[in-house]
């Protein structure tokens, strides 16, 4: 597993790992460790879904986090995090490198991986393409949220004056206790307009509807 060197996670790592704390960035699981966090079965045999998602953390850096889930049709199965990499710059050559190291450190096969699981960004799509000219044969999934998101924002665009109006309501009430008195004075039963925040999905519709 590859994670971080970060100050919680060797909070995390020292007294739970004590024999392996002094190698954090690439942290080899001592036994009661792995007996604990690591499924029995064997993934080297196994079929694989390789789940891949780009975040930015509360210092505002690109991390990948790299999970694999065994396909197994008799049973459940939960995802493993492989890696969690800081990135200095976050574009497809770089998840891709990130994936494929990942894969030969976890001594995975690039043939095992059967799905490809992320978001509908234009980088992971990239990062699928990379991935099968090295070799990797799989079908990529992307995220239908996500999909459903970039419709609504093709809708935004599609309606600039909407998307005006609702930009200048959102600045009237921001903030302003005092005219949010003055709207339920004039207006008693109606419940305050929605603020919307393009980060988070759907809220700009309902900002729309109402």
């Amino acid at each position: 597993m590859i994670v971080e060197d970060t100050y919680n996670y060797k909070k995390w790592c020292i007294p739970e790992n004590p024999v392996h704390s002094s190698g954090i960035n690439t942290l080899k699981w001592s036994y009661p460790v792995a007996q604990r966090y690591v499924p029995t079965y064997h993934v080297y045999v196994k079929r694989l879904s390789l789940c891949v998602d780009e975040i930015i953390c509360r210092k505002k850096h690109s991390v990948v986090n790299v999970l694999v889930r065994v396909m197994d049709y008799t049973k459940p199965t939960s995802p493993l995090l492989l890696a969690s990499k800081r990135l200095q710059k976050c574009s497809a050559e770089a998840i891709t490198r990130v994936i494929l190291e990942t894969l030969e450190n976890s001594q995975l096969l690039t043939s095992q991986v059967f799905l490809f699981v992320t978001d509908g960004a234009a980088t992971m799509l990239s990062v699928g393409r990379s991935l099968k000219e090295h070799g990797c044969s799989f079908f990529h999934v992307t995220c239908k949220l996500h999909a459903l998101h970039l419709v609504s924002e093709t809708i935004r665009n599609c309606f600039p004056e909407v998307d005006a109006l609702i930009s200048s309501t959102k600045k009237v009430f921001l903030k302003s206790p005092k005219r949010l008195r003055a709207f339920h004075t004039q207006c008693p039963g109606v419940s305050e307009p929605p603020q919307p925040i393009i980060t988070r999905w759907g809220t700009w519709l309902e900002a729309a509807f109402y």
